[in-house]
């Protein structure tokens, strides 16, 4: 076509739409349609932003900041999909792909932020990715070729973008990198004249590894006075930001505890012992605050 579609038909939409809260009609728009084409060169002025690596990491680095304002700092980041689908003819050789494919795994393997990324997985912005696509001959990109008949089906072998993948991909080493990540007091602080009060103790337990066979941890929790409060929690956690959740009551608790500080601690095979702690508020007066909000029952 030689006219730019109109996003509000509804038409134009390959599946991802503008987050919600918003209010742009229109995301990232790269132009490959007149008056961009330049008939000197016999090149689309923007096309080979398709396949730039900035321009990609500015991409995932806008997504974490949406996630940031709106308090999902706290959650894993999939990239369900993304590749450079334009086919060859239009300039997207195989040594632009498999250059692009390479950039992007670096980037996404060893790009953290503290303030943006995701605590389980050491503050990594993305924590799992698929490459488009895998056997679809319709656009640019996949890793393997048939070679029957029928283009998407088998017998394949590796293509050129297959190749660059697996030689990618296979000296990376199984590895585990087991954190406790959080420690919390539930409710976060109790009224004194409601003691002996119980209260719940939560943790956190994150993988930043890379395994997929999930990892043994043992988590205790004890009192100001080191006591274990409860049995021993196991659980186990998967690489790419994986997290586990244990948790124990703690009954009794008293004015004299406000101050204090309980203890979580994790441990197992491979797994180097490491602990948090939280203080305990023990509060004599409470403010209310009344809570006003559009469809609030």
């Amino acid at each position: 076509t030689k006219t730019q579609p109109t996003y509000n038909s509804g038409l134009v939409c390959w599946g991802a739409d503008i987050p919600p809260g918003l209010t742009a009609v229109d995301g990232l728009v790269i132009r490959i349609y007149e008056p961009f084409y330049d008939p000197q060169t016999r090149k689309y002025s923007e096309l080979p932003l398709t396949a730039d690596i900035n321009l990609f990491a500015q991409q995932i680095v806008r997504f974490r900041q949406w996630m940031y304002d709106r308090g999902y700092t706290n959650h894993p980041l999939y990239l369900s999909e993304y590749g450079v689908l334009l086919p060859e003819r239009f300039g997207f050789t195989t040594s632009i792909v498999n250059k692009f494919m390479t950039d992007t795994f670096n980037y996404l393997l060893n790009t953290t932020d503290a303030r943006l990324g995701y605590p389980a997985d050491n503050y990594r912005l993305v924590q799992r990715l698929s490459w488009y696509s895998t056997v679809d001959p319709g656009f640019n990109g996949s890793l393997y070729t048939s070679l029957s008949n029928v283009p998407t089906q088998p017998p394949f072998e590796l293509s050129p973008m297959g190749a660059n993948y697996q030689a990618y991909t296979a000296p990376i080493t199984v590895t585990t990198s087991v954190s406790l990540t959080e420690l919390a007091i539930i409710p976060g602080s109790v009224l004194s004249t409601s003691v002996p009060a119980t209260i719940t103790l939560r943790a956190i337990v994150g993988n930043a590894g890379n395994a997929v066979t999930p990892t043994p941890v043992t988590v205790r929790f004890y009192d100001p006075d080191g006591v274990q409060i409860g049995a021993d929690q196991a659980v186990a956690v998967s690489g790419c930001g994986d997290t586990a959740v244990a948790s124990v009551t703690w009954s009794g608790v008293q004015a004299a505890d406000s101050g204090r500080q309980v203890r979580a601690e994790i441990s197992g095979d491979g797994v180097p012992t490491q602990s948090r702690q939280a203080t305990v508020v023990v509060a004599n007066q409470q403010q209310f605050f009344p809570r006003i909000g559009r469809g609030i029952p």
